[in-house]
């Protein structure tokens, strides 16, 4: 139960980077410019299916949780996974209490 608990919360901290945050170094940002994020059409949305699904934290959120199921269990997935889950916590916490 706290292995899922701590793959949702890193789930939900690296779709929140992929998705809203510029992230170190800007490097989201340029991600989601070169998936077409910015490119918008006439309905307003990016326009391109990268560009969607790099808008959108839940479309993104399903595909990264995937990712981090299927990833062998090994040391280094534990320490990436645990240290998203921590920063995942501290970003809900930080959002939950500005609001």
């Amino acid at each position: 139960m706290l292995k899922m608990l701590r793959d949702g919360l890193a789930c939900y901290r690296l779709a929140r980077l992929i998705t809203k945050e510029a992230g170190p170094f800007d490097v989201f940002h340029y991600l989601r410019s070169a998936v077409g994020v910015y490119d918008y059409g006439a309905d307003g949305r990016p326009q391109s299916t990268l560009g969607k699904l790099f808008d959108c934290p839940y479309c993104t959120g399903v595909w990264v949780a995937l990712i981090i199921v299927l990833l062998p269990d090994w040391r280094i997935k534990k320490l990436f996974v645990s240290w998203l889950a921590v920063a995942g916590v501290q970003t809900a916490l930080q959002n939950w209490t500005e609001e």
